[in-house]
């Protein structure tokens, strides 16, 4: 199993009030298929210091928003693509080996999964 990768990261602030990250990664996994090997997965995140717009009570020494979106990707386990061949039962005292039972799905696709948070 082979994963190859890029990422960039992106940051940036407004008056030290206001602040954005991004990122972005891109991987090519060798467990699936050439045609869908390729898998990218972004995020971002805002936030704001509140107190610093206005006059906030003592008490209060800091009040932070956030919000944060972010997608994931994950290619899958080595030998999803084709029939192997592994151990069975033995035939008699003569070991054996036979084709796996599981249907292979030589289109199969990268996982992508999204995420939203709020603070």
């Amino acid at each position: 199993m082979r994963v190859n990768s890029l990422y960039a990261l992106a940051q940036f602030d407004y008056d030290n009030k206001i602040f954005l990250d991004a990122t972005a990664r891109n991987d090519w996994s060798s467990t699936l298929p050439p045609a869908n090997n390729s898998y990218f997965y972004p995020s971002v995140s805002a936030s704001a210091l509140i107190n610093e717009f206005f006059d906030a009570p003592e008490v209060i020494n800091q009040i932070k928003v956030r919000a944060g979106w972010a997608q994931v990707g994950n290619g899958t386990t080595p030998y999803q693509l084709n029939t192997t061949y592994g151990p069975q039962a033995p035939w008699g005292t003569i070991p054996s080996v036979g084709e796996s039972g599981s249907l292979k799905n030589p289109q199969l696709k990268p996982e992508a999964v999204g995420t939203t948070e709020f603070g």
